[in-house]
């Protein structure tokens, strides 16, 4: 800061010099804005002390006349300085305390200028920078004070000179001084001020300082303002921005609605249908219970029966109807596949297939439900007898309807299995379905899928495993974190599966060794006892 003020003193003290010069009045407007800008003035103009006359001269560019003053209260004010600026611009020094200020102020910088409008004096505008010695700064406000202490400039055209100048101090190396002549002034004699006409001027004095200590205090008031708005605008912007991504992150949403609305419509459809089969079933069935015909009901079951028998057991055999009727539907979602089968699985299992129409119009999104069926427990475990042969059929089933691009399914089945176990059957076939969806994204095509099958201690262990295209990218995440967790990113059919195997009280771990990647999980199961 001390640099940029020694700056541009010099850059004042070089125009001033061009001015006495050249005595070329279009410096004038130049020097008066340099003024105002160093020392942050309203009104600066440029004045002439004749010490012989006691009067001060404007000095304008321009065709306009020099106005003289009559003595008045700013002819007192400069004519009571008129020794010391006097003996000061005739020596060479550039600031003493003991001439430049009598009481003792600490003086950054001081100027009088007379306030002019017209030919008329309005007032005086002194312009200062500086401090009495009682009040309080901080550390950091003394040292900018102190970088200023030896800066002083002072304006003075003296006719007793011998030359003309204007005499601005700048710094106290003699390179950088611009002196004027050495010779003495004789300083005029100064009339007596009358007593009252100090008084008063003591009490303008005084005034006026109270006067810059409250405008000081309003300054600071209005920094520590701005500093507060500045903050209050800044938080607003980033509300506003936060807003924008609010409202981006809704739209994204809102297009996700609607797809799921499709689907949930489509599927509404299909209900329709399937419901007008069911209602013709109960039709037929009735009229077989009257011909006592048990054989011809058991074969109209197996054709044309959706989920008419709570008993899971037997709901593979409807599922795969159910789903190879509505298959062309899921074709670019398998997902959305997979969802369908959760509902006929959920709903079956709690109020039968009637009820799925009337939930899906009052349930918005699918999501829900599956939430609500799936995860918090609403599906409960369902174990009954199944023949281990007819379970492996129904596995065999997904090669055809889901996964179309897969070589065949490679299953073994170990002779320690007994023919058939009780446990949950369709929750398990599910199991597969969702975890041969995540075996889908990064396996090699080409490659079999093996699937194995074992019996111990009470337990059904079931391995799924095959060879794996190591440059996937999902599978590389796959190998920072082999420990499954049930949050994988990305791998939904494998979040599903442990949620499910962990209502069945069962384990899961995956295994990657020699390109080769496999889940095994174990579920309870019982031997049916005789």
């Amino acid at each position: 800061m001390q640099g940029d003020l020694k700056s541009n003193f010099k850059t004042m003290a070089n125009t001033l010099n061009k001015y006495v010069e050249s005595k070329d009045l279009n410096y004038i407007e130049q020097i008066e804005k340099q003024f105002e800008s160093l020392f942050n003035a309203e009104v600066v103009k440029l004045w002439a002390y004749d010490d012989k006359n006691e009067m001060l001269h404007l000095i304008e560019s321009g065709d306009q006349e020099a106005v003289s003053l009559v003595p008045s209260l700013t002819k007192q004010a400069i004519t009571g300085k008129s020794p010391v600026i006097s003996n000061h611009s005739t020596s060479d020094k550039y600031y003493t305390p003991e001439i430049d200020n009598p009481l003792e102020l600490k003086v950054k910088a001081l100027m009088i200028f007379p306030i002019i409008k017209g030919k008329r004096v309005i007032g005086v505008l002194r312009i200062w920078r500086g401090l009495k010695q009682k009040k309080i700064f901080t550390r950091k406000d003394e040292s900018i004070l102190k970088s200023f202490m030896p800066l002083l400039t002072k304006l003075v055209v003296c006719e007793k000179m011998e030359k003309e100048e204007i005499i601005a101090f700048t710094d106290d190396t003699k390179e950088n001084k611009v002196v004027s002549d050495t010779k003495s002034v004789v300083a005029p004699e100064t009339k007596d001020i009358p007593s009252k006409v100090s008084d008063e001027f003591t009490a303008l004095e005084k005034k006026f300082d109270e006067t810059l200590e409250e405008l000081e205090f309003y300054r600071k008031n209005e920094a520590v303002y701005k500093t507060k708005i500045d903050k209050s605008q800044s938080e607003l912007k980033k509300s506003e921005e936060k807003c924008k991504q609010i409202e981006t992150s809704a739209l994204e949403l809102s297009s996700e609605i609607q797809a799921y609305q499709s689907q949930i419509k489509e599927l509404t459809t299909q209900l329709e249908i399937l419901k007008e089969d069911h209602e013709h079933l109960k039709h037929e069935l009735k009229e077989a219970n009257k011909s006592n015909n048990v054989q011809n009901i058991k074969e109209e079951k197996l054709k044309r029966s959706l989920i008419e028998n709570k008993r899971l057991g037997k709901l593979d055999q409807n599922i795969e109807f159910i789903l190879e009727e509505v298959h062309h539907l899921f074709e670019k979602n398998e997902y959305a596949y997979m969802l369908f089968e959760l509902l006929v699985f959920s709903i079956a299992s709690r109020k039968g297939m009637e009820d799925l129409e009337e939930t899906l119009r009052k349930t918005k999104l699918v999501p829900d439900m599956l939430e609500g069926y799936y995860f918090n427990g609403n599906l409960k475990v369902h174990n009954e007898k199944c023949m281990i042969q007819d379970f492996v059929k129904s596995i065999e089933k997904y090669k055809h309807n889901i996964f179309p691009e897969m070589m065949d399914f490679n299953i073994v089945v170990e002779n320690e299995i007994p023919a058939s176990l009780v446990f949950d059957a369709p929750k398990i076939q599910s199991i597969f379905l969702h975890l041969l969806m995540d075996l889908y994204q990064f396996a090699e095509h080409s490659k079999p899928v093996n699937i194995h099958f074992a019996y111990k201690n009470k337990f059904l262990t079931i391995e799924i495993g095959s060879t794996v295209y190591q440059k996937n990218s999902l599978f590389k995440s796959v190998l920072k974190q082999m420990k499954l967790t049930g949050n994988e990113k990305g791998r939904h059919g494998l979040q599903l599966s442990i949620k499910l195997i962990k209502r069945l009280k069962g384990e899961i771990e995956s295994v990657y060794e020699d390109e080769y990647y496999k889940f095994v999980f174990s579920v309870p199961a019982q031997v049916i006892k005789i």
